[in-house]
């Protein structure tokens, strides 16, 4: 077998006509004894794509005839080959390991919750760059009640902000990751071929998004410096519209979101209206209009001293 695989590695090398009928032939061949040995054709050292001054078997060629031994997981893990381990991935080959991802996971059981586990897909989502966003969206939102984090991402990759943010906020209420979706976003809204971009939901965010209204796993806590640090940041509009959507869920006349009560919501505004109430996003000008007519001002004390007084000293 391991003789077979490395002979089948140099005709690899050769990429020609005669080696892919070679393969063609060959490979499922091999496959059938060891498909571990069938895949390191296609992987091996010897058999590394893009290499200078070696001509080298085109990877659709490869894929094709991986995909014709029958076996879907050859075909992903070659496919996780060209994308993590090679620089000569298309948009396609790229596009088409995120379907083969979502596609396994819709297959699941509808019982089963999956959000953010099984295969790969948040941190390919979130770490790949140069794969065609739409149809991923697409094949995610066929599942509605799968894969909310998976939309996020998608969502935000497309510039639909509001709507990542939604998600977060309604669906998942995680209202920690919101806050530090929006740090994070506020930095530059990402296209879609924006490199370097920070995880959204990386298990440990950025310096600069680390959350302070909602710390992760922790109680809600007032900034230590009354959002002083906020001043600074670039205006958005992401937390206004934090703040527009907590405030849905304290309307009576709008639908609520499961699980997330009035009251809960207004503790949310509250803190998040404390913690940054220096922020360009949240000036008094534009949050006075929005609060409820039958809230008492004097529960916004803290906000509106610590944010008047700020934009007076500009002055």
């Amino acid at each position: 077998v391991h003789e077979m695989s490395s002979i089948l590695q140099a005709i690899v090398l050769q990429g020609d006509d005669n080696s892919e009928n070679l393969l063609t032939t060959y490979v499922p061949i091999l496959f059938n004894v060891s498909p571990e040995a069938a895949l390191q054709v296609f992987t091996g050292t010897a058999a590394l794509p893009g290499v200078p001054g070696r001509q080298r078997l085109k990877p659709e060629k490869a894929m094709q005839i991986l995909t014709d031994t029958g076996s879907t997981d050859l075909t992903r893990r070659y496919l996780e080959h060209l994308v993590f381990k090679t620089s000569v991935a298309e948009a396609s080959q790229k596009t088409r390991l995120g379907q083969m991802y979502i596609e396994e996971i819709a297959a699941r059981p509808a019982d089963v919750d999956d959000d953010g586990v099984g295969p790969p897909l948040l941190c390919f989502l979130e770490e790949v760059d140069g794969y065609d966003l739409s149809p991923l969206l697409l094949k995610v939102e066929e599942k509605p009640r799968r894969l909310k984090r998976e939309r996020v991402v998608l969502l935000s990759r497309l510039g639909r902000n509001e709507d990542a943010l939604r998600i977060l906020i309604q669906d998942l209420q995680d209202l920690p990751r919101a806050e530090i979706f929006c740090l994070i976003r506020s930095r530059g809204q990402p296209g879609a071929e924006e490199q370097g971009r920070a995880a959204i939901f990386g298990a440990v965010p950025p310096q600069y998004a680390i959350p302070v209204a909602f710390p992760v796993g922790g109680a809600p806590e007032p900034a230590v410096d009354g959002g002083k640090t906020s001043a600074g940041m670039p205006s958005s509009g992401l937390f206004l519209l934090f703040l527009r959507i907590l405030l849905e869920a304290c309307d009576p006349e709008k639908e609520k979101p499961v699980g997330m009560e009035a009251g809960a919501a207004k503790g949310a505004v509250l803190q998040l209206l404390k913690s940054y109430s220096y922020h360009p996003d949240l000036h008094p000008a534009k949050v006075l209009p929005l609060l409820p007519s039958s809230w008492p001002l004097s529960e916004f004390a803290t906000y509106f001293i610590q944010s008047t007084s700020h934009y007076l000293h500009e002055q």
